[in-house]
């Protein structure tokens, strides 16, 4: 197991597959940067991404921000 030491400025994602399966890692990515700041914004915009994109199941989204 690896563990790596949390860094200010992080964020972390813990989703669905119905995050997962709808969009691409790199939509995650693109949304998380550009809302980094604002991480119920960044949420939001995932869930809203996914639902575009067929949202078929439910789409679930937990951001954690590191200060």
């Amino acid at each position: 197991v690896t563990q790596d030491a949390i860094e200010k400025d992080d964020v972390y994602l813990l989703c669905s597959d119905g995050l997962s399966d709808m969009i691409s890692d790199e939509q995650i990515f693109s949304a998380l940067v550009k809302s980094r700041q604002d991480v119920k914004r960044a949420s939001e915009e995932l869930v809203s991404l996914a639902k575009e994109h067929g949202g078929h199941d439910n789409v679930s989204v937990i951001l954690v921000a590191c200060k």
